[in-house]
């Protein structure tokens, strides 16, 4: 009995430098796999409203003794030169989620002449464009509109669409007083006694996205 409680200490000092030392005993592990999460961006998309038309916008002076109604059943429809433009105002809307900074670019196709009689009519129109009620640009000069089918570029601008934001596109056609091509007028008016189709004007819209720089 003597030689028992040495041993046993013996024992217990043995099995605490085991447990002790370096590498003697692995750390339990696990793993598991989550489930699988999709990541995405937002998206940009837009629609491109009907026109609203306005076909007797004055923009100019109108002389003395001249008469020029907007409105009523007497008005004065058609374009003035140097007074009077149609106008065709595009709503143009983000209906996708993300806010994006965006280039608004647009290309308006012009169909070719549908009625002949009225050539020096076209040849003789200016068109501008406005967005955002911005100082419109002449994207064609007067005297400048082909003759037969074609599509002009309108010069691209830099806006922040916000989704639902809502953002417009104004055409004008025109005719400059000072234009000097000689058409026919019906009291002083480029019109003919009952409305005539010249031809046909389809706008494409384009939203491209800029980068933010950080």
């Amino acid at each position: 009995m003597k030689h028992t409680l040495p041993l046993a200490l013996a024992a217990g000092l043995a099995a605490v430098l085991l447990l002790g030392a370096q590498g003697s005993m692995a750390y339990l592990t696990d793993a598991a796999a989550g489930p699988a999460t999709v990541i995405q961006s937002g998206n940009l998309s837009m629609t491109v409203s009907a026109p609203t038309a306005v076909a007797n916008e004055v923009y100019g002076t109108v002389p003395a003794g001249m008469v020029v109604r907007t409105s009523g059943a007497n008005n004065t429809p058609g374009i003035i030169p140097g007074i009077q433009r149609q106008s065709y105002t595009y709503t143009v809307t983000n209906t996708g989620s993300a806010r994006a900074t965006a280039r608004l670019s647009a290309s308006l196709a012009f169909s070719a002449l549908t009625e002949p009689r009225y050539s020096a009519l076209r040849t003789a129109l200016q068109v501008s464009v406005s967005i955002d009620a911005a100082p419109e640009v002449v994207v064609v000069a007067a005297g400048s509109m082909p003759t037969a089918a074609g599509a002009i570029a309108v010069p691209a601008q830099t806006l922040v669409f916000a989704p639902g934001v809502a953002h417009t596109v104004t055409v004008r056609f025109s005719i400059p007083a000072t234009s000097g091509t000689p058409f026919a007028t019906v009291g002083g008016r480029s019109a003919a006694t009952s409305a005539a189709t010249l031809f046909t004007l389809t706008p494409t819209f384009t939203l491209t996205q800029v980068p933010v720089a950080s």
